[in-house]
């Protein structure tokens, strides 16, 4: 860490993971199988991809990655 940017940098970088990451845990849950499982495969209850969202807030615009059913 050299300046304050590379703070806010680190500070939207950790958002967007934690993001993600709950997005697919609760994606998991409602699901009731693991990501890579072809349990749900062709029953309508399966994952097709991500879509890009942009937070925006007070870090800034953060884009992210939420999945889809």
């Amino acid at each position: 860490m050299k300046s304050p940017s590379d703070l806010a940098k680190l500070s939207r970088e950790l958002l967007k993971i934690t993001v993600e990451a709950s997005l697919n845990a609760e994606m998991d849950g409602h699901i009731g199988d693991e990501k890579p499982s072809l349990d749900g495969y062709n029953t309508g209850h399966s994952r097709h991809g991500y879509h890009r969202k942009t937070l925006k807030g007070e870090p800034g615009a953060i884009e992210i990655e939420t999945p889809r059913l």
